[in-house]
Parts: C-alpha cells; sequence; structure tokens
C-alpha cells in the first residue's frame, strides 16, 4: 500500500493518515514526489519536514524526546512517474508489487502482473480502502481494513 503525499497538502490530513494506520506501519509506504523547494542540495527543508509530520502532537515524550510515528516516508519520483500521479493524496494498492522500483530502475517499466487501483483525494483511510476493494478482492487489503477499523477516524 503506497499513499503519495505532498507538502503542499495541510499537515493534519496526513497525521490522520498516520492515526487511521495505527500500529501498521509496516503496511504502508508515505511517497513525496521530490523535495521541498525541489532543490535535491538542500535536503534539510525536507528532513525537518518529514521529522515533522512524523512527531506525534499529544506531547507525549519519551526519554529520548518527543513520541514519533513509525511510517516510512521516502521521496521518490519513481512511483509517481510508474503509476502517472499527478495529484495528491493518492491511495495506491498494488497486486504483486516490485519493490525493486524503489532501488534501481527508471520507473517507467510496468510489470505485467502487477494490478493498480488507486484512489484520488481527501477521504478516510477506510473509505479508501473500502472503494479499491470492491475491484481488487484482496484478502490481504481487508485484513488491513478490518484492523484499522477499530481504529482512530475510521468509524
Amino acid at each position: 500500500l503506497i499513499i503519495a503525499i505532498s507538502s503542499s497538502m495541510p499537515d493534519e490530513v496526513i497525521k490522520n493518515y498516520f492515526k487511521s494506520f495505527g500500529e501498521n506501519y509496516e503496511d504502508v509506504l508515505f511517497v513525496m514526489n521530490g523535495f521541498i523547494g525541489n532543490d535535491p542540495k538542500k535536503i534539510m527543508p525536507t528532513i525537518k519536514y518529514i521529522n515533522g509530520l512524523l512527531s506525534k502532537e499529544d506531547g507525549a515524550e519519551t526519554e529520548k524526546g518527543k513520541e514519533k510515528y513509525l511510517f516510512r516516508v521516502d521521496i521518490n519520483p519513481k512511483l509517481f512517474s510508474k503509476y502517472k500521479l499527478e495529484q495528491v493524496p493518492a491511495v495506491i494498492f498494488v497486486k504483486n508489487y516490485n519493490p525493486f522500483l524503489e532501488i534501481q530502475g527508471n520507473g517507467l517499466a510496468t510489470e505485467e502482473n502487477e494490478e493498480v487501483y488507486i484512489s484520488f483525494g481527501e477521504s478516510s483511510v477506510r473509505y479508501a480502502l473500502e472503494q479499491i476493494e470492491k475491484d481488487a478482492k484482496s484478502e490481504g487489503l481487508q485484513k488491513l481494513i478490518d484492523k484499522i477499523s477499530k481504529g482512530f477516524l475510521n468509524e
């Protein structure tokens, strides 16, 4: 499961995605198309932005500082190209996903056995996944929907 986000989105929308997924952080990858300001030589604004997103806003403190969400947030324009993502947020479910794209390749090749389902626009995670599940009919996706249905903002 891939969630395409951007710094142009309200932070609270992205944090609501984090809250909705709860502890299911291994099941989802958040991606951005590029660096803030589009200058890869200046990565600190992007790192600060991502760190701010991952900081839990409830003020919970641990011995090491503010508690963080454990989601992975990558900069990966190859995924945006491959799936022709021109707007965010986008919730992408890929059956038979090939993670090799994340580390190599031009991002434009398509896997013959990949099945891609995309929901664009702001909506609850549960609603987006349920809409995708109607077509995808994936047991794994249904299990994730069941898990997050018990969590925050998914009533």
